[in-house]
């Protein structure tokens, strides 16, 4: 998938967040030049800038009032239903409930997107002590908005506030980076301190092995 592939992704099954910057395909990081079409990221009327949470993405259908739970599954990057009582899932399943019943109203039909965050959950960098889902909207129960963005494009202060993020789920711990999410239609764009700093890359993607170096588009 490219970025022209993604017209109108309204929580589009999360196949593929772009960052807003081109990127070096070489280094992986971030060029100072901004994605034709994503300068909305750098609007604040038209997105919320969220924490990017590291855990179990994890979507809630929600039919007649009743809950269905899908889990992300990495190598299709679809969902799969999560069945009651399957031990594979037993925290995700945890997390869920414990959303639920913190809710004074039950949840409206619909589709729900999420994170599910806790003690047994990716090695919990945040240093929880329960299982909880976090709904990717920023409002009551959901992953929480920073305010103290830059509100400009400008790339070396997108950068240098990026790497110098800390988590808003625990002050004490560094964020991974962060979401842009479309107040409109639901489209999302990603940073991450390792799209600026490659001494913070976590994944297995070897840039190294790169044989052209070319732009991203």
């Amino acid at each position: 998938m490219n970025r022209k592939s993604v017209e109108n992704p309204k929580f589009l099954e999360f196949e593929k967040m772009f960052p807003p910057f081109l990127r070096d395909m070489e280094t992986g990081l971030c060029i100072p030049q901004i994605a034709e079409g994503w300068e909305w990221c750098f609007d604040p009327t038209q997105s919320y800038v969220l924490e990017k949470v590291d855990g179990e993405n994890t979507k809630i259908v929600v039919s007649n009032g009743v809950y269905e739970v899908f889990a992300r599954n990495q190598k299709t990057k679809g969902y799969v239903k999560v069945e009651l009582g399957n031990p594979s899932y037993k925290y995700l399943m945890q997390g869920v409930a414990n959303f639920i019943a913190s809710r004074k109203k039950t949840l409206k039909d619909g589709v729900y997107f999420g994170e599910v965050l806790g003690e047994n959950i990716q090695n919990n960098p945040y240093n929880l002590t329960s299982h909880l889902w976090y709904d990717f909207r920023p409002f009551k129960g959901g992953v929480e908005a920073y305010k103290d963005y830059p509100k400009t494009s400008n790339f070396e202060d997108w950068k240098e506030w990026v790497l110098s993020l800390q988590s808003l789920l625990n002050p004490e711990v560094e964020a991974e980076g962060v979401i842009f999410l479309n107040k409109e239609d639901g489209r999302m764009a990603k940073l991450r301190k390792d799209m600026f700093d490659l001494s913070y890359d976590k994944r297995t993607i070897a840039y190294a092995k790169a044989k052209k170096k070319n732009v991203s588009k």
